[in-house]
């Protein structure tokens, strides 16, 4: 089956420059990944910042050129997207972004906070949309907790590369065994912010 989104060897390279006279040098924002996303799923991509999280997930919109790699939209290199075909595709793939402050209209009042209930709601709203439009997510967050509750697989970056992937579950029962030398610092750290968090919410249902 083909995958609706495809990301295959995906790096980014920036060029940095020191000053006017200075040689300029190259940071390298994403090594080397490859992730696909399928017709109905919840993909989660955690790591600490500057992991190369937020690069991976502009490029897979389109909003930033891939140094090398390619991505695929059902089958179809989106470079290669013009016309209708690319308007259909800045349709049908949407970001939403994390800083509300240039996601939402400045001229726009929420008036409410995302606070414990109203995360909730919205978390089930993701998954009541998914389940009824066969939606595929991928929901790029450091928060363990929800990636838990919504996303049926993780993929963790570290250094600007792909580290652990796997099913969900598995992120929070199996050690990081499977690249030793590269293993995620805030793993355990994170996993058990989450594990707290759950916690605390289960208290605070019982009280009310």
């Amino acid at each position: 089956m083909t995958a609706l989104i495809e990301r295959r060897s995906l790096s980014k390279v920036f060029s940095v420059r020191a000053g006017l006279f200075a040689a300029g040098r190259q940071f390298h924002a994403v090594d080397d990944v490859s992730i696909s996303i399928e017709d109905g799923e919840t993909v989660a991509l955690v790591g600490e910042s500057g992991s190369g999280k937020s690069t991976l997930g502009r490029i897979l919109r389109g909003l930033l050129p891939p140094t090398s790699g390619e991505v695929l939209y059902i089958g179809n290199p989106i470079r290669q997207l013009r016309g209708d075909e690319w308007k259909q595709f800045r349709r049908e793939v949407q970001v939403v972004f994390q800083d509300t402050s240039t996601s939402l209209n400045p001229r726009k009042t929420i008036g409410v906070s995302l606070d414990v209930s109203v995360r909730a709601q919205v978390l089930k709203l993701l998954r009541d949309l998914q389940r009824d439009a066969n939606l595929a997510e991928l929901f790029i967050t450091h928060d363990l907790g929800v990636v838990r509750a919504v996303a049926s697989r993780v993929r963790v970056m570290y250094l600007r590369a792909l580290v652990e992937s796997g099913p969900v579950e598995a992120l929070f029962t199996a050690p990081a065994t499977r690249t030793p030398a590269r293993c995620w610092p805030q793993r355990r750290c994170l996993i058990r912010r989450a594990a707290t968090g759950t916690a605390r919410s289960a208290a605070r249902s019982r009280r009310r």
